[in-house]
């Protein structure tokens, strides 16, 4: 599925996406996240500490890390 494809999914119409929102996409991407693990990841993403991420940020994130494909999202996820 296309990066921004995938955001427009969660985001309901929206411009931004919520912890849960970020939970549930992963999850659809196949990285089951514990509470812990999502409030780190969902840290991460926010740049500019906003409590809700944007696609520029989801983007800038997934295009770093998913380079290397999922398997090394499900490592970089359990060890948050």
């Amino acid at each position: 599925m296309h990066t921004e494809s995938l955001f427009k999914k969660y985001s309901h119409g929206k411009e931004t996406i919520g912890k849960s929102e970020l939970n549930n996409l992963m999850a659809d991407i196949g990285v089951k996240c514990d509470e812990e693990q999502i409030d780190a990841l969902f840290m991460l993403i926010d740049r500019d500490d906003s409590k809700l991420i944007n696609f520029a940020e989801f983007f800038a994130w997934f295009e770093r890390i998913a380079k290397d494909g999922l398997s090394k999202i499900v490592r970089y996820t359990k060890q948050l």
